[in-house]
């Protein structure tokens, strides 16, 4: 008589997997030569993965600036709201770097092709977010149906949150390589090009820091985000990180000394979910740079203008920093009573939106997402 196979207990199954896991990321001799097996591997296709990239982007969806002029119930200080939302939201569902610039790279796509209510922007910023986290980070790290909804305070249902994902696939052919590729890949892409070429004077974990910082500022200002390919952005960002880090500023050319104003121009400010997301110290140091920049006059020299970025206010303020890790604080936890910032589903935008919703009471809900632009 042949036994029958005896049921296999999943639970167990992904304990012993998971325990077996953590014991190969804690042999650093098994992690250290995992590295160098990628770096070789990288190395061996580095030039198909370049040209893939640039013909990818080439060929990727590029977002319109004049389509999203063109919605007529969100501007551009509604959206600086929502990514600053999005950015909150980021952090402290501790997702990766990729999946937040393609949620953004969604959001702006969508909005370029789609009309959406003010009322539905949140929708979807989040299901955007639940699209990305499911494409470039880990299974346990993707957010729940109930955490999206306790992000937006169950504004919307989880049936709403499925629909707007469907509808978003549906959109873009269920591809989302026809996205644009995520900045932080042309950045570590170039960095990575760096080290190759001996640049090995400088810390490239703080320019990677400062560059994708820097990269981040850049999606709130509508017109270099519009108008700027990603490849060329993180050549002029890592350049001037670098500039940044090794106080040797001198190094500026003008194209980017005018890409610097441009990002920071009158109305520029660090957005507030940048001080739940990074330091005290890293944001003084864009300050004090935006500061410099922007009351430079042209008919000075730069080596003449510039000083040490790092000045005796900083200093003082590292020094805290520092003084708070021997407590045993994290520098990023420096804020923790950071609240959400405004949405276009918080009460300051409920006057507006009833009003909206009178002017549009007679629209069926498929018009509220009909195609502004081919």
């Amino acid at each position: 008589m042949i036994n029958e196979p005896t049921a296999v207990n999943l639970i167990e199954l992904s304990k012993t997997r998971h325990r077996i896991s953590s014991m190969k990321s804690n042999d650093t001799n098994l992690v250290k030569r995992e590295l160098l097996c990628h770096q070789s591997t990288i190395n061996e296709y580095k030039d198909k993965i370049i040209n893939h990239l640039f013909k990818n982007e080439f060929n990727s969806n590029i977002p319109n600036l004049s389509c999203f002029n063109s919605q007529p119930s969100i501007d551009s200080n509604m959206r600086c709201l929502i990514f600053e939302f999005i950015v909150c939201c980021h952090s402290r569902l501790s997702l990766s770097t990729k999946t937040l610039f393609a949620t953004f790279n969604l959001i702006d796509n969508y909005t370029s092709k789609f009309i959406i209510k003010n009322y539905n922007y949140q929708l979807l910023a989040l299901t955007s977010l639940w699209i990305a986290s499911k494409n470039f980070d880990l299974k346990r790290n993707t957010p729940t149906l109930n955490m999206l909804r306790n992000l937006c305070c169950n504004t919307y249902s989880k049936q709403q949150f499925k629909d707007m994902e469907l509808h978003i696939l549906k959109s873009f052919d269920w591809s989302l390589s026809m996205m644009n590729p995520t900045p932080d890949t042309f950045i570590d892409l170039n960095l990575f090009q760096r080290i190759e070429n001996n640049h090995n004077q400088v810390n490239i974990n703080n320019i990677r820091i400062l560059s994708l910082m820097l990269c981040e500022l850049t999606y709130f200002n509508l017109n270099l985000r519009f108008k700027t390919q990603f490849s060329n952005l993180s050549n002029l960002i890592v350049d001037i990180s670098i500039a940044l880090e090794t106080n040797n500023l001198t190094r500026l050319t003008d194209f980017e000394v005018t890409f610097l104003k441009d990002l920071f121009n009158t109305n520029f400010n660090i957005p507030s979910c940048f001080k739940l997301k990074y330091d005290n110290f890293k944001i003084s140091k864009i300050l004090d740079f935006k500061e410099r920049v922007t009351n430079m006059n042209d008919s000075l020299i730069l080596d003449d203008y510039f000083g040490p970025i790092i000045d005796t206010r900083h200093q003082q303020q590292q020094e805290k920093i520092r003084l708070r890790h021997t407590v045993g604080s994290k520098t990023s936890a420096i804020i923790t009573n950071i609240s959400m910032p405004l949405t276009p589903t918080t009460p300051i935008y409920i006057k507006k939106r009833y009003l909206d919703e009178v002017d549009d009471e007679d629209e069926s809900e498929h018009d509220s997402c009909k195609r502004i632009c081919n």
